[in-house]
């Protein structure tokens, strides 16, 4: 996807079959709201690759999106102060990668005293506990 517009992001989320999605550079957004992860959104989608350099913040999904996610990339967002809130409820999550990883991302990501370890302790795998392949292989 190039150049996402808000209307655009509203027509993606309601393709029937999409199961995979890289956002590549396709926003110049610094937050990311609701609005892109409606319920009833993505109901297939099993695999999200985001790579916006600039985005600081996804505010929050709203829930019951994202029903079947299984694979969340962030690649290159350096500039994300934090990760989503919400992340915590997206049960289907295996695999979570953040790509680079910071080293302020890591610290607060950190099983024992991290300050944002619980939105993904849920997650089989994610910064810290290793990766496998996107097919869980």
């Amino acid at each position: 996807v190039s150049h996402l517009s808000e209307n655009s992001a509203l027509v993606i989320q309601l393709l029937p079959n999409l199961k995979t999605l890289t956002l590549w550079l396709a926003s110049k957004a610094k937050q990311l709201e609701k609005e892109f992860c409606s319920v009833g959104g993505f109901h297939k989608l099993e695999i999200l690759i985001i790579a916006f350099h600039v985005l600081e913040e996804w505010t929050e999904i709203e829930e019951g999106a994202l029903p079947s996610l299984k694979y969340l990339q962030l690649h290159k967002c350096l500039k994300l102060r934090m990760l989503l809130e919400d992340l915590q409820f997206v049960a289907t999550l295996k695999q979570l990668q953040i790509l680079p990883l910071l080293d302020e991302h890591k610290e607060r990501l950190k099983p024992y005293g991290g300050e944002e370890n619980y939105k993904i302790r849920h997650i089989p795998q994610t910064p810290g506990r290793g990766y496998s392949r996107v097919d869980g292989r």
